[in-house]
């Protein structure tokens, strides 16, 4: 029956790291109600494409009201990004029927990046288009039923870092720009910027931490940037 969107919520606040609000909504059932500037950010779009909208908005709007946070219009910037409410970080993913939201107080952490994956649709040919050689080396290193998880959790950790660092460096990197590495402890990784790109200018990055987890057919990473007085 796969994994539900309860025990998935559940299963992700047990794990995830303090101070931070997570929240699931299911893509076919959400009834995310749009204000009129939110409509015309939508017009035009395919129908899939606004349910999936409307979905990631009711997650953040059920995550931001744990904070505490009053509702209001969540809408796009120019960069496509979410425009949060004034000392608020977020993200907010999609994968097949489910959306997810995870939001904290900027006074904890700077910025937020999460991503989750559905590891029996993931085209494995995507592992090859987006790996280091470094990465293949690690990842064949874990022996031969490694790429069923590894594939889609280095594309996914990769996904949730560039959420995490665009808004405080609006760097659009490539999947080439980063590369992931395990962390010594089980669930854990981290993220170093690809110094073979010596055009690009990036910023240190030793303050992100990264998480994941394996829910079943699904992983969930999370990338985080602590403030400095949290």
């Amino acid at each position: 029956m796969g994994l539900g969107l309860t025990e998935l919520e559940n299963r992700i606040n047990t794990w995830k790291p303090e101070k931070i609000s997570i929240s699931v909504c299911a893509v076919e059932s959400a009834q995310y109600q749009f204000n009129p500037d939110e409509i015309k950010q939508v017009s035009g779009w395919h129908p899939r494409r606004i349910r999936e909208f409307a979905a990631g908005r009711e997650a953040a709007h059920k995550a931001l009201a744990k904070l505490g946070v009053p509702p209001a219009p969540l809408l796009r910037g120019e960069d496509r990004t979410p425009q949060w409410p004034e000392g608020i970080t977020g993200s907010i993913t999609h994968s097949g029927d489910k959306a997810l939201a995870a939001v904290a107080s900027c006074s904890d952490y700077l910025g937020i990046g999460i991503d989750l994956e559905q590891m029996s649709k993931f085209p494995e040919k995507v592992f090859w288009r987006i790996s280091l050689p470094e990465e293949k080396e690690w990842i064949y290193s874990l022996g031969p039923e490694s790429i069923q998880w590894a594939a889609p959790f280095l594309f996914s950790a990769k996904e949730s870092f560039y959420k995490a660092q665009y808004p405080l460096t609006h760097a659009r990197l490539g999947f080439h720009d980063v590369m992931i590495q395990l962390g010594d402890k089980t669930g854990w990784f981290t993220t170093k910027y690809n110094k073979e790109h010596p055009t690009r200018r990036y910023p240190d990055n030793s303050g992100f931490i990264g998480r994941y987890i394996l829910l079943e057919d699904y992983i969930f990473t999370l990338s985080l940037l602590k403030a400095q007085n949290s």
